[in-house]
């Protein structure tokens, strides 16, 4: 009786390990971030807000002089062709991951300067704030 009930015990408790094993793997690589930089020729900036990040992909008290602001967790948008920037304005949050596989970047984009973040990532938008 007593072995029934460990037995019982074991398993229910590998079912929830296992159903939450399967609810962060499909989480896996999906991050929430603000969009701190939209700037002319085509000059973007993410702040990751949410998420495991990699820290080697993101920069770490990064400032922007125009804005007199400090971020963490910062980078450049390296998919400026293909990022969807008109759905977005600044400070609008958002889901997306990294894109390991981005489109050729084929488009035309102005050479003003601006300073942004040294690390660079192209993004897939999951989820953007709907109503922009």
């Amino acid at each position: 009786m007593i072995m029934k009930k460990i037995l019982a015990i074991l398993l229910l408790a590998l079912i929830a390990m296992t159903a939450c094993n399967r609810k962060a793997a499909s989480n896996n690589g999906k991050l929430k971030g603000r969009l701190i930089i939209k700037e002319l020729c085509a000059h973007y900036v993410i702040e990751v807000i949410e998420g495991n990040v990699d820290t080697s992909m993101v920069v770490n008290n990064w400032r922007d002089e125009k804005r007199n602001k400090t971020y963490n967790k910062v980078f450049t948008v390296a998919n400026r062709c293909t990022f969807p920037a008109s759905e977005l304005k600044e400070g609008d949050e958002f889901e997306f991951s990294f894109d390991k596989n981005p489109p050729p970047e084929d488009c035309m984009v102005c050479m003003a300067y601006y300073e942004v973040p040294a690390k660079r990532n192209a993004v897939k938008i999951i989820h953007a704030p709907a109503g922009n």
